[in-house]
């Protein structure tokens, strides 16, 4: 009996020791599953993810740009009379220098990629190249509805804005601007200078976008590299070029200009015809001699042949200004049939990234008498 017992109770403290055992384990188990968390291990695997395409601006044109390996529509024109044409490559096809009465202007045809953007979107892209201020939307809308649309003899849609209508005064800067679709591309046709000036040649740019039309024979494939654009430099709060400034020659009056057109000067000795403007273009110059031919294009002068050409430039002369800036000076006088016709003075100087351009126009024998004048202008030229 006694043996039975003692039996009885070793086998009861064994299960408790097996309950404590286990009671004890579980407790160690739940304690580090409150205190903290189960470490995880994870593997990165790296992924090439493409840059995402941010959408337009709501208020901005798409950007265009000429399609690599793609044609382009060739397009055929008919200069209008009075007008130098000069061919262009890549994305400008052309070029026209427009001289009348003493002032001159610039006339384009560019083809692009892409949609034209919208025209309220086209007008407010001009209208900020110009340094105008911004039309509110009720009367970007009125704008638009007083512009003119027209079919052009090859049938293509051409709206035309013109921006004489919002420019300042007959000498401001302006422009008088068309729009056309061509297929998958878009065709701008762009007249710029004094607001008087384009007034004068409106119908004469009305008859160009008229003529436009698609030729028969595609056009060759636009070239990789594509020649600089020339556009409106940065401006100022003041409406002035922000990179460059000059002292006004004594007895010259100033008017500050806007766009690409910064200032122009009057004479008081030199008549209504005799004007000088400093205008500043981003990219370059294009070349001493292609600028110099599109100069005795604008005043309808025969052309120089191309050792003509090559001598005339080695006779300019080239010095540094104020700034430091190299600056050339086309003297057109001597290319002049007598001092009553018109003519011109004309300096380049590369500023950073821009061009600026200085031009003194009027009669030969006028220039002749301001050339010193003219030059100190030129020097004067600084950042």
């Amino acid at each position: 009996m006694t043996q039975n017992n003692s039996r009885t109770t070793a086998l009861k403290c064994s299960a408790l020791r097996v309950i404590f055992v286990v009671l004890r384990l579980g407790v160690l188990t739940l304690i580090p599953a409150c205190s903290e968390k189960k470490t995880e291990w994870r593997v990165y695997k790296e992924v090439d993810v493409a840059a995402p395409v941010l959408p337009a601006s709501a208020g901005m044109p798409t950007m265009m740009q000429p399609a690599a390996g793609v044609e382009s529509p060739s397009i055929e024109w008919t200069a209008p009379e009075g007008w130098a044409e000069f061919k262009g490559s890549g994305m400008r096809l052309a070029t026209f220098d427009i001289n009348s009465g003493g002032q001159s202007g610039v006339c384009t045809i560019v083809v692009l990629g892409g949609a034209a953007g919208g025209l309220e979107a086209n007008v407010a892209r001009w209208i900020g190249q110009l340094g105008l201020k911004p039309l509110a939307a009720d009367e970007m809308k009125t704008f638009i509805g007083k512009q003119q649309t027209i079919k052009s003899d090859g049938g293509l849609e051409v709206f035309i804005a013109d921006m004489t209508t919002l420019a300042s005064n007959e000498t401001a800067e302006s422009m008088i601007a068309s729009v056309i679709n061509v297929d998958d591309s878009t065709c701008f046709v762009k007249l710029t200078g004094a607001a008087g000036l384009l007034k004068n040649q409106h119908e004469k740019f009305t008859q160009l976008c008229k003529s436009l039309k698609k030729s028969a024979q595609a056009a060759s494939a636009m070239p990789a590299t594509m020649p600089p654009m020339m556009q409106p430099a940065r401006m100022d709060s003041a409406g002035a070029a922000a990179t460059v400034h000059w002292k006004t020659p004594d007895g010259w009056n100033e008017t500050r200009g806007s766009g690409m057109r910064v200032a122009t000067f009057s004479m008081p000795s030199g008549g209504p015809d005799q004007t000088c403007t400093i205008v500043v273009l981003g990219g370059a110059a294009g070349g001493l001699e292609a600028n110099v031919a599109r100069w005795i294009g604008q005043l309808n002068m025969k052309s120089l042949a191309e050792d003509e050409m090559k001598t005339f430039v080695a006779k300019q002369q080239t010095f540094k200004s104020d700034g430091g800036f190299d600056v050339f000076v086309a003297d057109l006088t001597t290319l002049a049939p007598g001092d009553a016709a018109a003519s011109m003075l004309a300096a380049i100087a590369s500023i950073d990234d821009s061009t600026c351009f200085v031009k003194l126009t009027g009669t030969s024998g006028k220039l002749k008498t301001e050339k010193e004048i003219f030059m100190r202008l030129c020097r004067s030229l600084t950042k």
